[in-house]
């Protein structure tokens, strides 16, 4: 579901972009997509980031950064080491919440986004979300590093 896009310019938008490119778990292709501003999507023909063209710089830096988490995060391998699968409010939470220290980190102005939609949860969500903290906290460190070349992330096979 869409929510008000951003339609900000991002200084040094270009770098940035080649930056997440690099770090992304695999391929990134830009389509017409209806009712959303990207997907990740893993199946038999493999694993793509798909990313909504012709959005505004920030919002295509914070779709792209939002999608990297689910694929760093959700993938099949990942949420099998996990003791349960997460919900999917959970997953896209996990997702939102990463794209939004990313985001800050790279300077990227986000305020008007609203990411953390924490009051949408029901209480069992919102008792799995608490369990995800770490998670956040650990793979947003991981893009962070990677973007600034300290760490790299699994390219998908």
């Amino acid at each position: 579901m869409r929510t008000q896009e951003l339609n900000i310019r991002v200084k040094n938008y270009n770098h940035i972009f080649a930056k997440l490119e690099s770090i992304s778990p695999c391929p990134i292709i830009f389509e017409k997509i209806d009712g959303a501003y990207g997907y990740y999507c893993e199946n038999r023909k493999g694993k793509i980031i798909a990313i909504h063209e012709g959005m505004s710089e920030l919002q295509t830096l914070i779709v792209l950064i939002h999608e990297i988490s689910h694929a760093v995060l959700h993938n099949s391998e990942e949420v099998k080491k996990r003791d349960k699968k997460p919900s999917s409010n959970t997953q896209e939470l996990e997702a939102r919440s990463i794209a939004y220290i990313v985001s800050l980190y790279l300077c990227m102005e986000t305020s008007d986004y609203r990411y953390l939609y924490i009051e949408s949860l029901g209480r069992e969500d919102l008792k799995e979300f608490k369990g995800s903290l770490e998670i956040i906290k650990d793979t947003a460190e991981k893009l962070i590093n990677a973007v600034n070349g300290a760490d790299t992330i699994k390219k998908a096979a």
